[in-house]
């Protein structure tokens, strides 16, 4: 049998006016008593929807029952209750003596008056990031378990509640196979075209690596080549020890501009060019560059490290590394740029990208979002449970 003893406790005092059921604390018991649940009223003409709720409950328990209530507030309202006396009833009934299972739902912050009554307190929170919403779940409270990461992010996306548990900077494995890169955020090695990743320095390594790796397999798969600098940010490894996704492509397609000074003696590496290291315009020469890659019809690529190139060109480079970018787009050819910009203090827009896109983290999430053309926050997210990953709007 459900128990009904708090209910019929609660509505006997509905019954009577009893006005103190408008606060929060708890007054003594009113002229009116119930002994051994042997209290019976009209309780149709007080709290109807409860009373509909436990007489459906003792005519359908098949095993362990869920309830959810949404919203407390509304009830509350309805009847003129707090909202704390009427989660009190149904606890002590519904939870304590008839061994369900209940969630409630306020649309007020009250978990500090009433953590103590519930084994979970979960609050949805909503947050700004440079004009775009956030949805964030926050873990209050989880009794017995332990708390390692509090607060996740949250989609309403398609109608779905989707939460996004797993992420690169989290749980999922350092080990990323792949990004998938399309919507907003696809072809990016397009000819003519200049993009630039802003990324903050939380973001982890194993993230810049792939959407390096996703830039030189895109390019490599139409047979562009591409030429950039041996940078441990974009690449985890030096040449000739590249990630496994360059492998098949890094003879034939991809040529890092490398100083003399930082090579290894007697370095034989076909992959790697070497230069002098003291001119950008020197190092970067645009007819040199085009012999690198005779067999190739269409222009190049050029991906960059900025931080990198002002790091061994200096900042009086930047006027030379402008103008390579536009006569590299001018000839069809395309830049995808990589730039810490809280390293650096520089901008590398250059007001000639066409698409500005940051890379951020907040919690455990890595959100993506275009800046240039405005778009809504992206959260890389786990794709069906593989080290495959995915954008997923946070909507």
């Amino acid at each position: 049998m459900v128990s009904r003893s708090e209910l019929d406790r609660l509505e006997s005092r509905v019954e009577e006016g009893d006005g103190t059921l408008e606060g929060d604390y708890d007054p003594g018991p009113g002229a009116s008593q119930i002994e051994k649940d042997a209290w019976t009223i009209d309780v149709m003409a007080l709290l109807p929807e409860m009373d509909r709720l436990y007489d459906r409950l003792e005519t359908a328990r098949n095993g362990k029952i869920m309830v959810a209530i949404d919203s407390i507030d509304s009830l509350a309202e309805k009847y003129g209750i707090a909202p704390k006396r009427l989660i009190f009833a149904i606890q002590k009934d519904l939870v304590e003596h008839s061994n369900a299972n209940v969630i409630f739902i306020l649309e007020t912050s009250e978990t500090n008056s009433l953590d103590f009554m519930g084994d979970g307190v979960v609050s949805l929170e909503m947050d700004e990031l440079e004009g775009r919403r956030l949805r964030l779940m926050r873990l209050e409270k989880l009794r017995g378990q332990r708390i390692f990461i509090p607060t996740y992010a949250f989609s309403l996306a398609g109608g779905h509640f989707d939460c996004f548990g797993d992420s690169p900077s989290g749980t999922l494995t350092p080990e990323i196979e792949k990004i998938q890169m399309d919507g907003y955020f696809s072809n990016l090695t397009e000819s003519g075209k200049y993009t630039v990743f802003e990324i903050d320095g939380s973001v982890p390594a194993n993230v810049i690596h792939s959407l390096a790796a996703s830039q030189v397999m895109e390019a490599a798969s139409v047979s562009r080549g591409v030429y950039t600098t041996p940078s441990l940010r974009m690449f985890g490894r030096l040449p000739p020890e590249l990630p496994k996704q360059l492998v098949g492509y890094c003879a034939d397609a991809v040529r890092f501009i490398s100083p003399v000074s930082q090579l290894q003696r007697n370095s034989g590496d076909p992959c790697t060019v070497p230069v002098d290291g003291e001119s950008f315009f020197a190092d970067f020469d645009m007819n040199g560059l085009k012999g690198l890659f005779p067999e190739s019809r269409l222009p190049p690529v050029f991906l960059m490290d900025a931080n990198q190139l002002l790091s061994q060109y200096g900042r009086d480079s930047l006027n030379d590394i402008e103008t390579h970018i536009s006569h590299l787009l001018r000839s069809g050819g395309t830049c995808v740029g990589f730039h810490w910009p809280g390293n650096s203090g520089v901008d590398m827009n250059f007001g000639m990208s066409h698409r500005l896109i940051k890379v951020k983290t907040k919690g455990p999430h890595v959100l993506v979002f275009g800046e240039k053309p405005h778009s809504p926050v992206f959260v890389l997210a786990s794709k069906d449970q593989s080290r495959d990953l995915e954008l997923r709007p946070l909507l």
